[in-house]
């Protein structure tokens, strides 16, 4: 992605069922003014059972975003770098699309961007995502 202004997500998953999103390293412009929402190194929207794994992002406002209402719908989040964003992981509003996450082996290597969070759900009361610190190696 050479310019954040234009090139607003790196991989964009739509409606899709059992896919792999692996391996991939997502870099945004170094020119990133961020604040805009829907900029994203990895954007799923609407989307079943799939697993997004080992994949390194860099300076988008969204690490990886994730937007649709599904209920019972589960999507794997694993062993992802996340680095500069203002949302690193970031779960949009009504959307009910990750399965329970223990540790998984997610890492954050800087702070979200201000105002931003490393990892934020706009609506938490109907989130799966689960952080078991207890389960942590």
């Amino acid at each position: 992605m050479h310019d954040n202004k234009y090139h607003k997500v790196g991989i964009d998953n739509n409606a899709g069922i059992n896919m792999i999103i692996s391996c991939n390293d997502i870099h945004g412009g170094a020119t990133n003014t961020y604040g805009n929402q829907d900029q994203s190194a990895i954007k799923e929207t609407i989307c079943i059972d799939n697993e997004i794994g080992c994949n390194t992002m860099d300076m988008t406002e969204n690490g990886i975003y994730v937007i649709g209402f599904l209920q019972g719908a589960t999507t794997d989040i694993k062993s992802n770098e996340f680095n500069h964003h203002t949302y690193g992981f970031h779960i949009g509003q009504n959307s009910d699309v990750v399965a329970p996450q223990n540790y998984k082996g997610n890492r954050w290597f800087f702070p979200a961007i201000v105002p931003g969070r490393n990892a934020w759900h706009e609506n938490f009361q109907i989130s799966y995502f689960v952080n078991n610190p207890a389960l942590m190696p």
